[in-house]
């Protein structure tokens, strides 16, 4: 006659789902309301002395990983631009920041660049004059940049035949 609690019967097939899902060893021995002692145990009375959690784990969890990329792959197929960016990154060591190309075509847009002289004496005087002389010259600067800009792309408008509006 046993002495003790019964047994208690153990569902592989809900351990081997468990593991498909990622569960760690604690979250299975908790769903089935055992210890993971008890859960380590049972693997060996089943499997043999030398089985492990771990193997286990190993065997039953790459079904999971197998599903879900198959899952990815089909949401980015079906046109999950989130989906398509990841994988992108993931498996094609894309990057967020790539080099902007140069397009020899297109007007360079970028700010212009400048070279601040230093303050003469009147201006290191009142720090806020240079400021408005800065960002005053910096305009000016801009608006002749984009006024020969303009004029580079009417040009080659016109070389081209096309008509400016």
């Amino acid at each position: 006659m046993a002495i003790g609690r019964p047994k208690k019967t153990f569902d592989w097939k809900l351990v081997k789902r468990l593991c498909n899902m990622q569960c760690t060893k604690m979250e299975i021995a908790e769903i089935l309301q055992v210890s993971d002692d008890t859960l380590i145990r049972r693997i060996k009375e089943k499997w043999g002395e030398d089985a492990t959690f771990a193997a286990l784990f190993k065997r039953w969890s790459a079904g999971g990983k197998v599903s879900m990329r198959r899952l990815q792959f089909r949401s980015a197929m079906k046109g999950s631009v989130v989906m398509q960016i990841w994988l992108g990154k993931q498996w094609l060591d894309q990057e967020d920041h790539p080099e902007p190309m140069e397009n020899p075509n297109e007007p360079d847009y970028s700010p212009p660049s400048f070279e601040i002289d230093k303050p003469d004496e009147e201006d290191e005087a009142d720090g806020r004059s240079l400021e408005r002389k800065t960002r005053k010259e910096r305009q000016i600067a801009a608006e002749e940049i984009a006024k020969e800009n303009e004029a580079k792309e009417k040009a080659k408008a016109s070389e081209r035949g096309i008509l400016p509006n």
